[in-house]
């Protein structure tokens, strides 16, 4: 069980009803409800529209930690946050709540970062998900891992303990950015509230450019509750990442060369095909070359799914396709290129060509 804080959210309009137990909404939650479903798109009753490029001021600010947080998701054009409150994050709450961004109460913060990974599949926009420290940061273990694999951006919140008690077993005190070193694309520790806005903006970079992922930014409680100078834009400082977006040429002019050449070319295509928008491309080229398709969108030349990956990738090449066939891989990620079959030739289109596998 999480800390958790109601009061903070319990007073909210639309929220409070969900938040008693054992009582059903008030007349007064009722009628904001039915306020909120009667307001344009986009805006709630409750709060104040969110501002647009040229309503944002660019002159420096004296605010908290917590509200310079809140202020760069709004530059960032975030509308949604999915979270819990609790103890350690409780400090961006109030700013939370004073601004247009809209709050979804989930009931476990895995609930939270699942859904902020449905958010970003659906909008293409970074999804957003908050929760307190300790176990509500460790809650966000697995939707984190999930987002990873699928390459999806997603910007996790975590509040920490003060930066006092770090390393030093606190109540509710976990090294969330070190368990979450192995699944996320990038992680941050801050303890110094003016470090928070330059750190998400950093964070929603970093999520969304190159292969997305998610990232982790965890904040210290008493740097929310600091005061700082707010700015913006912010300048970055990420030194050492330079994702690489443009493909390598020779090994795209090496692929097509051999998929020239094939005699029973099969494309095995992934969600990085659906992410780059590049389903209709790869129609056309599977259809130029007579290529069968595994988990493909040519019904056509559909070879079918693949279940386990590389088992089902030896079962499929040999039986459906025979001998000496020629695969290229595009938008996935195998890395036990080895495994499938010696007869069959493997290129793969990575994302990533730093991570080239090709057998």
């Amino acid at each position: 069980m999480t800390d958790q804080t109601t009061t903070a959210v319990g007073s909210r309009a639309g929220l409070a009803g969900s938040m008693r137990q054992g009582h059903g909404p008030s007349p007064r939650d009722l009628a904001a409800r039915a306020a909120a479903r009667e307001a344009p798109a986009g805006q709630r009753p409750d709060r104040p529209a969110a501002p647009s490029a040229e309503q944002r001021p660019a002159e420096p600010m004296q605010m908290t930690g917590a509200q310079a947080l809140v202020t760069a998701l709004e530059k960032l054009g975030v509308d949604v946050v999915f979270g819990i409150p609790g103890g350690a994050i409780l400090p961006a709450y109030d700013p939370l709540f004073d601004s247009h961004l809209r709050h979804i109460l989930v009931r476990h913060e895995q609930g939270a970062g699942h859904a902020a990974t449905g958010y970003a599949q659906v909008t293409g926009r970074p999804g957003v998900c908050m929760a307190t420290s300790g176990p509500g940061a460790t809650n966000l273990v697995t939707p984190l891992a999930d987002a990873y694999m699928d390459s999806v951006p997603v910007v996790a919140i975590t509040g920490q303990v003060p930066s006092g008690l770090i390393g030093t077993d606190g109540f509710q005190e976990a090294d969330i950015a070190g368990i979450t070193l192995p699944i996320t694309k990038h992680n941050f520790l801050v303890t110094n509230a003016d470090d928070i806005a330059r750190t998400v903006a950093e964070a929603f970079h970093v999520a969304s450019t190159g292969r997305p992922g998610p990232v982790l930014v965890d904040i210290a409680k008493d740097a929310l509750q600091a005061k700082t100078t707010f700015r913006w834009p912010v300048p970055f400082d990420l030194p050492g990442y330079h994702p690489v977006t443009r493909p390598h040429s020779r090994q795209v002019r090496e692929a097509a060369r051999m998929m020239t050449q094939a005699q029973r070319p099969v494309l095995y295509v992934g969600g990085g095909v659906i992410k780059a928008a590049a389903s209709e491309e790869l129609v056309a080229l599977a259809g130029s070359y007579g290529a069968g398709v595994l988990i493909g969108t040519s019904r056509k030349r559909f070879l079918g799914h693949l279940g386990r990956a590389p088992l089902d990738v030896d079962q499929r090449l040999e039986g459906s396709i025979a001998s000496e066939a020629w695969a290229m891989l595009c938008g996935v990620s195998m890395v036990r290129v080895h495994d499938v079959p010696a007869a069959v030739q493997v290129r793969e289109l990575l994302v990533r060509p730093t991570e080239e596998v090709v057998a």
